[in-house]
């Protein structure tokens, strides 16, 4: 079945939001070229939402369960500790690179959109404070304590921020993590 004979879904239209976004950064986010692209109608687009401001809203709320909510219950499976901690990279490095919604490119343009958008900017800092909650625990499952545990969550995460930029691969996000513990003296080599 083509584009044009298959009945489109709300989260096609938000997919298609993310590879816009990522592709052409916010100014992407305009119905009439992601409608050509999805083979569409403008029709289409508000058979599913009110309005652009409901589309981002809907694009939001699949970022913050991609991207977090689903993340942290997969890396959840795993033992505490430090199996946790790299099933955690795992996972984000995967999810941070599906082309279904926009790749690596993905994240760091909704960044961008949050420094232009306020709505998407409280929930970016809502997904980073979720983020970095999560790695302190984890944190303190390796046997850190709290205090030391939030410095490492919240350096650990700005440097996963700073890797996801520079599009380095899992090896890379496990070597940052394996550096950060052990100048902490909390982990063993070899992550």
């Amino acid at each position: 079945m083509d584009k044009m004979t298959q009945r489109l879904t709300r989260e096609d239209w938000v997919l298609a939001g993310f590879r816009a976004l990522a592709a052409k950064g916010m100014v992407g986010l305009r119905v009439e070229p992601v409608a050509r692209d999805l083979g569409a109608t403008k029709g289409s687009f508000y058979w599913h939402f009110a309005d652009p401001a409901a589309w981002r809203d809907a694009m939001l709320e699949y970022w913050q369960d991609k991207a977090f909510r689903s993340i942290v219950a997969l890396a959840s499976e795993a033992p505490p500790g430090l199996a946790r901690l790299t099933r955690l990279i795992a996972i984000a490095a995967a999810e941070g690179r599906d082309p279904a919604y926009g790749g690596v490119e993905g994240e760091p343009a909704l960044r961008a959109w949050a420094r232009h958008d306020p709505v998407v900017a409280g929930v970016s800092r809502s997904v980073d404070a979720g983020r970095v909650g999560f790695l302190r625990d984890c944190f303190c499952e390796v046997g850190l304590p709290d205090a030391r545990a939030v410095e490492a969550a919240k350096l650990f995460y700005a440097t996963y921020i700073g890797l996801q930029e520079l599009n380095t691969s899992e090896a890379e996000m496990r070597s940052g993590l394996e550096v950060l513990l052990a100048s902490l003296g909390a982990a063993p080599s070899g992550i």
